[in-house]
């Protein structure tokens, strides 16, 4: 609803400006509301908290200007429009100065107010939309940035730099701009699930200490880059040692777990994290096998072990399938080596215990708790399978199965990405709008919506654009109603020669010669 306050001390004034504002406005809501003087305008402002003021400079108790200047103090969203028979310089200037909208001179016409009025109301109504799209742009980035960071850290951890440009405008989305840090991962000795929000607190904690935190849960656990030039410094710190104990003590005290933290090595660029995350995740594991879960005999091997699921996880998670599975002949190879066994039971109870534990990762990162593919699934499978040709081509068959909910993750994301971005071109196709404008609104660097946008629609940004504007002109010939200055105008082209040439590259035929060849038909002229 509009509320519009009339501050004038003309009985007769105020009866007349509510009479035009009711006869021109009865299709809004709009409320009004009426002072006398400025103080009462003044009193007005805090208790009716109009959005548009209407005011008169010669009133008693507090002249319109002095009123129009507290009320701006008060509120400086709140539009002001000078009604007056003073057109001296001395009060403009005063007026804009106070951040008044427009001035208009009595004895004004209905059409000079009206005018004065519609404008005031559109650019309050574009500044509330600047406002919500500000706040959407905002919510859509706010929902973006885990996936982002996630499918930047597994890229790092994994080495894939397949699409290094992909990976820079990843890092300047997350505003990283030291390539110095480290990698810090925390792991429960029982089999905990570390929740979301228990995710956004580590982070949050980190954030007090570096300038910059990235985080995810991968391989059961929580996984955390950090990014600052004195990170070397930060972690000998004792504001470090105290980080870490309270993490540890909010664990045990919450939630009656014990946890375990492991520091990898300083990283002075990005193609250092992957070793980082290599040695943190040793070191982690390391500590939980001190801590009686893991017999010392077994302890190495198990780490080793842990490190080629979690090479298998990333594969699966970056699509590699051929990777992959030279990652699972390594695992197989070594299990059967460590068991010093032929014995298939044997070795099947082993390589159930490591599916478990990839499923869980990618289940983990496609943020999904349960599958058709569940751990009693793999049990059944693998109870039936002979022979070593079995047992590899039954793990060929499950890093694909793990694979199509990756694929199906990604491109859930991506077409939402895509079908919010259209929204907003059929919203906009009339405006001057970019592609970098269409990349904000969704959130993503204009390099990576560009090669996204052509990868589902099978046409680039400009092409489709073209394409919305071409079919609602087409729409609005067909129509009739229209000329083709009007239509060019209501499409996005100022240029009416422009806009012909496009119609034509398009369809073959001018806006003339379409809307001719449409009359014709409508007459009966074409069968």
């Amino acid at each position: 609803m509009l509320r519009i306050l009339i501050a004038e001390d003309e009985d007769f004034e105020r009866k007349a400006l509510k009479y035009l504002i009711n006869k021109n406005f009865h299709k809004d809501k709009v409320a009004i509301s009426e002072a006398s003087n400025g103080r009462e305008a003044l009193d007005q402002a805090i208790l009716f908290k109009p959005d548009i003021v209407l005011m008169d400079i010669n009133m008693p108790i507090m002249d319109g200007l002095d009123a129009s200047e507290r009320i701006k103090d008060i509120n400086s969203e709140i539009d002001i429009i000078i009604l007056s028979a003073y057109d001296e310089f001395e009060f403009a200037r005063r007026a804009i100065k106070s951040g008044i909208c427009d001035y208009l001179v009595k004895p004004f016409t209905e059409n000079d107010f009206l005018i004065s009025l519609n404008t005031v109301i559109q650019r309050r109504r574009t500044r509330e939309q600047q406002r919500q799209d500000q706040l959407n742009i905002r919510k859509n980035y706010d929902k973006a940035i885990p996936f982002i960071e996630k499918e930047l850290m597994t890229q790092i951890i994994y080495g894939d730099y397949s699409e290094c440009c992909k990976m820079e405008e990843s890092k300047r989305i997350l505003d990283i701009d030291s390539p110095v840090g480290c990698s810090i991962i925390i792991g429960s000795r029982e089999n905990y699930t570390f929740k979301e929000i228990t995710l956004k607190k580590i982070k949050e904690i980190f954030g007090y200490l570096f300038n910059k935190v990235i985080a995810a849960r991968l391989l059961g656990d929580i996984v955390i880059f950090v990014f600052d030039d004195n990170v070397e410094h930060i972690l000998l710190s004792s504001k470090m040692e105290e980080i870490i104990n309270l993490i540890k003590n909010q664990f045990h005290k919450r939630d009656g777990i014990g946890v375990e933290i492991g520091i990898g090595s300083i990283a002075k660029n990005i193609d250092e994290f992957s070793s980082s995350y290599n040695k943190a995740r040793i070191e982690l594991k390391t500590k939980i096998t001190h801590h009686g879960l893991e017999n010392e005999e077994t302890g190495v091997s198990q780490v080793i072990q842990s490190e080629i699921e979690n090479m298998i996880s990333g594969k699966i998670i970056n699509e590699d399938l051929k990777g992959a599975m030279e990652k699972t002949k390594e695992l197989v190879d070594g299990l059967f080596i460590s068991s010093e066994t032929t014995d298939l039971t044997i070795i099947k109870s082993s390589i159930f215990e490591s599916l478990v534990k990839i499923r869980a990762e990618v289940l983990s990162f496609v943020d999904v708790h349960e599958d058709n593919l569940s751990n009693e699934t793999i049990k059944s499978e693998l109870s039936i399978l002979k022979t070593i040709s079995d047992i590899n081509n039954y793990l060929s068959i499950f890093n694909n199965r793990l694979m199509n909910l990756v694929s199906e993750y990604k491109n859930t994301n991506n077409i939402e990405i895509i079908n919010k971005a259209k929204e907003f071109i059929d919203r906009n196709y009339m405006n001057d709008i970019r592609l970098e404008d269409v990349s904000q609104e969704v959130s993503i660097s204009s390099y990576y919506f560009s090669r996204l946008f052509k990868r589902y629609e099978g046409l680039n940004y400009i092409q489709y654009l073209t394409k919305v504007r071409m079919e609602k002109a087409k729409k609005m010939i067909i129509e009739g109603k229209y000329q083709i200055k009007e239509i060019a105008f209501e499409v996005g082209y100022l240029d009416q020669n422009y806009f012909s040439r496009v119609f034509k590259k398009y369809f073959g035929e001018s806006p003339s010669e379409f809307a001719t060849n449409i009359k014709q038909y409508k007459l009966g002229g074409i069968k």
